[in-house]
């Protein structure tokens, strides 16, 4: 068991370690070879799109192949020879059609371990935080590395992290064929709402399962401006006085604080039902972006870093253990990728291109107060759905 749970912990810290060797210091690297702003944004912005459409296509091949783990060494396989031959392009449309290709098989990856991990019986909460410090140990070993030996060093840094997580996936045991199989009527929340008669196929399932629906709509107005965050904040914490290296402080520490929260998420799922607690952290995320909105001086900003652990932190695992609990488990890869297509990568789109126009029109404080009126979109979807109430008879532990 222990040999299995270091295993899952080699998945989540590498795939999660590749991303932050990459996408932070990209950009640079873009400009570098000279690509213009545009350019770089259409390519950093295909990654995100491909993914709309590629995570719920692998997801339902993921299905149908019955939770077969080959389909996952083919993606990692795929996407770690495609982003190391970025490294020898420099032509903007090649550069362009590899990168998009890359993403069509790399953007399934991570929701479909969180498909694996919700079979293994793990504790997701322990395991995924291992995620979030693989991303934030790629960002900073990747600054080190580039400045010493160049930024083209990003792309073999995100190959070799891909090929130590595909390493880890072989290396533990798969799941039984039964739990990839319907749950019983004890592991599925609100099965009422997936009918026979329906649509045929996952999506179909998905579609009629209203609480879902709803939950990933939820997602939409929360993930986005969660991703988005991260490119914005910098806008803000130098409006309010602050400077460069007081950025990268503050985003450390922020992305740093989800680790915890991560660990305790579940514990705190089992005294408190998913369903309030993720009312909750909306509710506490729109307080947050609509504060932000005020400028408020960087001192405040750094010192209350911890309340983007609170809000990521336990809105990442416990969404993801609802969903667990709203579907039937033979369509949980198919849920899990949607919910990431529509809730993280559509919404983080949309969030990104606003926040551009807002700081060029306005200022970083109106991107907060736009992020701000996001969540609380979000939290009326949630509340007007029912979703903050449980489910009589379903048992709320997480």
């Amino acid at each position: 068991m222990k040999k299995q749970y270091a295993g899952f912990i080699g998945i989540y810290m590498f795939s999660y370690f590749c991303i932050g060797a990459l996408f932070p210091l990209l950009g640079q690297y873009l400009k570098s070879i000279g690509f213009n702003g545009v350019q770089i944004g259409t390519i950093t912005a295909s990654a995100t799109a491909a993914g709309i459409i590629a995570a719920p296509f692998w997801g339902a091949v993921y299905e149908r192949r019955n939770c077969s783990r080959k389909l996952l060494y083919i993606l990692y396989g795929a996407a770690l020879i495609l982003i190391l031959m970025l490294s020898f392009i420099t032509n903007y449309g090649l550069f362009l059609a590899v990168f998009i290709a890359a993403f069509f098989f790399e953007s399934p990856i991570r929701p479909l371990n969180d498909a694996i991990t919700l079979s293994s019986g793990h504790v997701f909460g322990k395991v995924r935080l291992w995620g979030s410090a693989g991303f934030a140990l790629g960002v900073f070993l990747a600054g080190l590395i580039a400045e010493r030996a160049g930024l083209i060093t990003i792309f073999p840094m995100y190959s070799i992290s891909m090929l130590l997580g595909l390493l880890f996936l072989v290396s533990i045991r798969p799941p039984k064929k039964d739990q990839c199989q319907a749950g019983s009527d004890s592991d599925v929340l609100a099965v009422t709402d997936l009918h026979e008669k329906g649509p045929a196929g996952s999506f179909g399932k998905l579609l009629a399962n209203k609480r879902y629906v709803a939950l990933v709509l939820s997602a939409f107005f929360m993930n986005g401006t969660m991703i988005a965050n991260n490119t914005y904040f910098g806008f803000l914490y130098l409006e309010a006085g602050g400077t460069i290296a007081g950025i990268g402080m503050a985003l450390l520490l922020m992305v740093s604080s989800e680790i915890p929260m991560m660990w305790l998420a579940e514990a705190i799922g089992r005294k408190i039902s998913a369903e309030k607690l993720l009312l909750m952290v909306m509710i506490l995320s729109a307080a947050r972006f609509l504060w932000y909105g005020t400028t408020p001086s960087t001192l405040l900003l750094v010192s209350t870093f911890f309340i983007q652990g609170v809000n990521n932190g336990i809105f990442l695992i416990i969404a993801v253990k609802y969903i667990d609990r709203l579907v039937d488990k033979s369509i949980l890869g198919s849920a899990i990728t949607w919910y990431t297509a529509i809730g993280s990568n559509a919404g983080s789109i949309v969030c990104l291109f606003a926040g551009g126009l807002l700081v060029d029109h306005y200022s970083g404080a109106a991107v907060y107060l736009f992020y701000g009126l996001m969540n609380l979109a979000g939290v009326l979807i949630y509340v007007t759905c029912g979703l903050h109430k449980s489910k009589k008879n379903d048992g709320n532990e997480i």
